[in-house]
């Protein structure tokens, strides 16, 4: 399995309606909603790198959706600690 830690950035005004859209992506959770300030962070567990990269696209090209970059990824398949840790 691949997961990856986004952070995904939408207009608080349109906070509800974004994590709703998100949720309704195949593998996508939004864990931390900060309405305030329109942050999520939001996990996507996926099969494959494949996958992967297409679900960052889709959740990238939602609607409402401002900016998302990617925070932390790992592919349990390898055994390893974790592979990637952006801005530790």
């Amino acid at each position: 399995m691949h997961f990856s830690g986004i952070h995904v950035a939408v207009r608080p005004s349109a906070i509800r309606e974004s994590v709703d859209l998100l949720e309704s992506c195949p593998g996508v959770e939004v864990h931390y909603c900060y309405p305030e300030s329109g942050s999520l962070i939001v996990v996507l567990e996926t099969r494959t790198l494949a996958e992967q990269e297409g679900g960052f696209q889709r959740i990238r090209d939602c609607s409402f959706v401002l900016a998302a970059e990617l925070v932390y990824y790992y592919d349990d398949s390898k055994n390893t600690t974790p592979s990637i840790q952006v801005g530790s």
